[in-house]
């Protein structure tokens, strides 16, 4: 992108009354002015990129140019936020998304602070092409044991945006249970929750394909005995729910913490996750604070307050397993 911007001024229009021996009176001149503007900070060529791919936004500054203070990147265009990785340097990146086939245009825009100039900005365009089809297996979901569970994989689209027409729903890991899926080459497959005794987590790969391209993602599948279940002891182990506001709170094992409106029993959301370096085994929540007695990693404490996006407030290493609270 050339760093040397030519903005056009108002067309001048002069008239000179002249004296003898010049231009007759009430001749008109016109005069074109450009008024030239430079900046130090060159975002770079533009680009066209395939969805997946890893985007490098290099910026440079011009030879004999003041150094930056500091610089900026963030996105200013597209349909898709993207996250920029090392933002707050020349060179940043970013993962191509798989995007709306009419609305294919992301912009980058960087911003140069200086320490003796005002600050001055540039932008580059990104041209994405998607590379292959979108697989979208829906949410994750929490269901009731014994229950018929839906897999909703009809939101997959086609590079171009069209509807597929070839699917592949596959058990991941069916946490030593036996599952057996319907429908498993269609948009929607189904089967029946196992039987638990506590609560497990399933995983499901959806593959949808283009020719001789595909892409794949996985729903994940908690089954819960059901939507109160307590020890012996009183405590809460494996879930707590907190039926004024309708939420329930799941030690996921390796899933970490996850966070669900229940206000429809029969459609349970996930809403928020939280994953812990351990293995959830049980959950207590009070006042905000969740609690979760995450195993070899000891007690964990979170704040719950905002449900969609849990803080970690300090981890506690016991000396023994934690696996309830």
């Amino acid at each position: 992108m050339n760093p040397l911007i030519q903005k056009i001024t108002l067309l001048s229009l002069i008239l000179l009354l002249t004296t003898a021996g010049e231009s007759n009176a009430g001749d008109l001149i016109f005069k074109n002015g450009f008024e030239q503007l430079t900046t130090s900070i060159n975002a770079g060529p533009d680009q066209n990129v395939l969805s997946g791919a890893q985007v490098l936004l290099t910026a440079q500054v011009l030879p004999g140019s003041e150094t930056p203070v500091s610089v900026q990147w963030v996105q200013v265009g597209g349909d898709i936020s993207v996250d920029i990785a090392n933002p707050d340097s020349l060179s940043a990146t970013f993962i191509a998304p798989w995007t709306n086939p009419n609305n294919r245009l992301y912009k980058f825009k960087i911003t140069a602070s200086y320490a003796s100039q005002e600050p001055e900005f540039d932008e580059v365009i990104i041209m994405v092409t998607n590379s292959g089809p979108l697989a979208n297996g829906g949410p994750d979901l929490l269901v009731l044991a014994g229950a018929n569970v839906v897999l909703d994989g009809s939101a997959s689209q086609l590079s171009n945006g069209g509807i597929p027409t070839s699917f592949l729903w596959e058990v991941v890991d069916s946490a030593g249970n036996t599952i057996n899926l319907n429908n498993a080459n269609s948009s929607s497959a189904n089967f029946t929750a196992p039987m638990v005794s506590e609560t497990q987590l399933l995983k499901f790969r959806l593959s949808v394909f283009e020719g001789a391209l595909s892409h794949s993602t996985v729903v994940n599948v908690t089954v819960v005995l059901d939507l109160t279940f307590k020890d012996f002891g009183g405590n809460f182990r494996g879930i707590d729910v907190n039926e004024t506001q309708q939420i329930a709170y799941l030690a996921q094992g390796e899933g970490g913490l996850g966070i669900y409106d229940i206000a429809d029993k029969t459609n349970p959301q996930l809403i928020g996750t939280y994953n812990t370096t351990g293995n959830a085994f049980g959950v207590l929540v009070k006042n905000n604070i969740a609690y979760v007695a995450d195993q070899y990693n000891g007690l964990v404490m979170l704040d719950v307050s905002t449900p969609s996006s849990p803080v970690l407030i300090s981890l506690y290493n016991t000396p023994n397993q934690a696996r309830a609270v």
